[in-house]
């Protein structure tokens, strides 16, 4: 004999799955969506579509105390 759970706790088990996979699906939608975002981002700044020059030089610059 094989011990199976009543209708009841099956139900419960499915339920419980079926958030978990939607909370997972969603984070790796998001996931995905911060990759492309980054892949933008280091593809303008390393091809020279963004400057970051001028941000340097207000880095380097001191600020008043």
């Amino acid at each position: 004999p094989v011990p199976v759970p009543s209708k009841n706790e099956q139900e419960s088990i499915c339920s419980a799955l079926q958030s978990h996979e939607s909370t997972l699906k969603a984070k790796v939608k998001l996931l995905s969506e911060i990759h492309k975002v980054k892949t933008g981002l280091m593809n303008d700044l390393l091809t020279g579509h963004v400057r970051v020059t001028p941000l340097l030089d207000q880095a380097q610059t001191p600020t008043p105390a």
